[in-house]
């Protein structure tokens, strides 16, 4: 299936909308002269029962909840908005690199978009097969069926050039490289009926560990060797780059609820609200059992972190890492610092907000941020596409 992004015109307004295993987070956003204005934002707060380990278990009211926070943004802007775009995410998430040679016939022709399309579809139709090993091992259900939902272009090379775009450019031998991303195909029709239920206008579904890379589209250091980070509940969805080019993600079943569990255990008589102002305090207004308790999930948390890198790749460095989630606030972020230099050996690494100073959104938004910014350089470059998102970065949801 090719790529299909419905046409948005640069003034139209559109919601991005992540649903969280404890909150649905939406922002309105616009296009303006190519900047990117977010409007207004809403989060509704989710009952722990309607999400079970990342997964949505509760259909109706997840729906019914989204219209309440799209509701009150169109009431408090007076002005209904058609166009929205979903992350998607699933604990059975599983990412695919797939190489493929290509031989062209009129090596002296320029390369086109149409026939770039035609490289690409020849890989979908192989790419499922050639990952059932990799989805049977990280998910051992050989019974759950999978969809490609998004097939990433991360490199091409033309007679042994690498180009960063490859429009107009002449020659005989291609070597694309994607990256494939599949889910369970349950997982995809319960987010398609929740886009029918709000009746509006899905521009695309993009999946979470994807669109994070896209929060830092703008930064210096984009072409660094860089992590990305979003501490969500139930999953951690962790994305590596390696100066620009997409190696892999994956999505691991340990969040902030591990954290809040285990000072549930050991502090019992405090409230659900109480645990969660200790989960965003700052580690010297800790008392001395609460900081061992952070000490000990942030140490989970980064171990586990690195054995997921190194599923992705066995061997990595890492400049930058990007972290977004409820619990990344700038005090966190300190504790994550200690860890990652620990744990690799790396006292140069550089821990940061996944979301810009400037956007003034809490890290809780760093996903909805994220599909914000996707959707910005996806209109940005409708009309010149450049080779690393081509038209490969989302698929519209069919």
């Amino acid at each position: 299936m090719g790529f299909q992004i419905r046409t948005l015109s640069e003034n139209d307004r559109f919601f991005v909308i992540d649903i969280g295993s404890t909150r649905i987070k939406v922002l309105l956003c616009e296009l303006e002269d190519g900047a990117l204005n977010i409007l207004e934002k809403a989060s509704i707060r989710q009952s722990r029962k309607h999400m079970f380990g990342g997964d949505i278990s509760d259909l109706q009211w997840v729906s019914e909840a989204l219209q309440k926070a799209i509701h009150k943004i169109e009431k408090s802007q007076n002005r209904e908005v058609s166009d929205c775009i979903f992350s998607i995410q699933s604990p059975s998430l599983v990412t695919d690199t797939f190489s493929m040679n290509y031989v062209r016939e009129r090596d002296m022709s320029p390369l086109g978009m149409e026939e770039i399309d035609s490289m690409v579809a020849k890989i979908e139709l192989k790419s499922l097969e050639k990952a059932k090993p990799k989805i049977l091992a990280q998910i051992m259900e050989e019974e759950t069926q999978m969809k490609l939902i998004t097939t990433s272009l991360t490199s091409i090379t033309i007679d042994g050039k690498k180009v960063s775009n490859p429009m107009g450019f002449t020659g005989k031998n291609i070597s694309l490289t994607v990256c494939n991303v599949f889910i369970p195909i349950a997982t995809f029709h319960l987010y398609s009926t929740i886009a029918r239920n709000i009746e509006k206008k899905i521009l695309s579904f993009v999946p979470t560990p994807i669109a994070l890379t896209k929060a830092q589209s703008d930064s210096l250091e984009i072409f660094d060797p860089n992590a990305f980070v979003d501490i969500g509940y139930s999953l951690t969805s962790i994305t590596l780059e390696n100066y620009s080019e997409l190696l892999g993600a994956i999505q691991i079943p340990i969040g902030s609820s591990h954290y809040e569990n285990m000072l549930v255990r050991k502090f019992p008589k405090l409230s659900r609200l109480e645990i969660e102002h200790m989960m965003q305090s700052d580690p010297e207004e800790l008392s001395k059992e609460a900081k061992k308790i952070q000490k000990d999930f942030v140490e989970l948390l980064v171990r586990s972190i690195v054995v997921a890198l190194r599923m992705i790749t066995s061997s990595f460095f890492l400049k930058n890492v990007y972290v977004s989630g409820g619990i990344a606030q700038t005090s966190f972020l300190a504790v994550l610092q200690a860890q990652f230099e620990a744990h690799l050996a790396n006292p140069s690494i550089k821990i940061h907000s996944l979301i810009p100073e400037e956007a003034n959104l809490d890290p809780n938004y760093g996903v909805a941020y994220a599909l914000a910014k996707t959707t910005q350089e996806l209109v940005r470059h409708q009309a010149d596409p450049i080779a690393r998102i081509l038209r490969y970065v989302i698929y519209r949801y069919e």
